[in-house]
């Protein structure tokens, strides 16, 4: 188990991480598997603004004039967006300062026509880019989000106290803004989709330099139309019962001829802790 799981673990660094890269050399856009992989949430669906508090986090893009829809996240607080800790450290690496980069809600994001809202990031202090554990941060934004209902944290720990049963028939609604064609470039990014995966288990001691920051595997078969990520969909919410219970972290593109993906849980303690250093806590039904 331990070895299977890590192998496939480091299948997933080396090709690529949900908002893009992959080894040099490497063709991410098709993986060698019996089912080709397009690069988007598989068989989603265009929001019909069910999900008005998930948004894009944008950036410049090299080569082109403008903000881009790059990753994707939630709205937790009125002026607290909840996104991937490997999304923050590319505004880091960038070298991006604030009003250089933004959170739009629109459900189709239009560069230099969608409102882009300003805001600073902060990075989980023990993210970790190795193992792409602790992998979530927040921009606060500049001013509320008006008209717009956060969505809330699930409990700490749900997912670890589920009967087995349960997880097993559990649905996760997946959203994002992920490329929704085989091309990762920014011009086909940018709109809100919606699917559902399966529960396929916890990430836990098996992943080694991940033992205290589980992920949750989800995914299956493309041909029983569950929902994968990429390019864009990283920091994306996974909700189970209304309640955001992980954000997307990493997919391995299909090269298993399964839809898998790791998502980073926020129901783990030093996760959310975290993440409730930035929001206040009033439901912990």
């Amino acid at each position: 188990m331990k070895a299977s799981a890590t192998r496939l673990i480091w299948t997933a660094l080396l090709v690529t991480s949900a908002c893009g890269g992959g080894t040099p050399g490497q063709d991410v856009n098709q993986g060698p598997g019996p089912v080709g992989a397009p690069l988007a949430i598989i068989n989603g669906v265009v929001d019909q603004e069910g999900f008005p508090q998930v948004g894009t986090l944008v950036t410049p893009w090299t080569g082109r004039t403008g903000l881009w829809s790059r990753c994707s996240g939630t709205l937790i607080a009125e002026k607290v967006f909840l996104t991937a800790g490997h999304c923050v450290q590319r505004l880091f690496d960038m070298g991006l300062q604030h009003g250089e980069y933004g959170v739009s809600f629109d459900g189709v994001f239009t560069p230099g026509v969608s409102r882009v809202m300003p805001g600073t990031a902060y990075l989980h202090p023990q993210y970790d880019p190795y193992w792409v554990s602790n992998d979530v941060g927040v921009i606060v934004l500049d001013a509320e989000a008006d008209g717009l209902e956060p969505k809330k944290l699930a409990r700490q720990d749900v997912l670890a106290e589920m009967k087995a049963d349960k997880l097993a028939k559990a649905k996760f609604v997946t959203v994002g803004y992920g490329a929704t064609v085989d091309d990762p470039s920014p011009e086909f990014r940018g709109t809100r989709r919606v699917a559902t995966q399966h529960f396929l288990g916890l990430c836990g001691v098996e992943c080694e330099g991940n033992a205290d920051n589980y992920w949750v595997m989800l995914g299956g078969p493309f041909e029983t139309g569950n929902g994968t990520i990429s390019f864009g969909d990283s920091g994306g919410p996974h909700f189970l019962n209304g309640k955001i219970v992980a954000v997307s972290s990493l997919g391995d593109m299909g090269w298993s001829g399964m839809a898998l993906e790791w998502a980073q849980r926020v129901d783990v303690k030093p996760v959310r802790d975290f993440i409730l250093s930035f929001v206040v806590d009033d439901d912990e039904e």
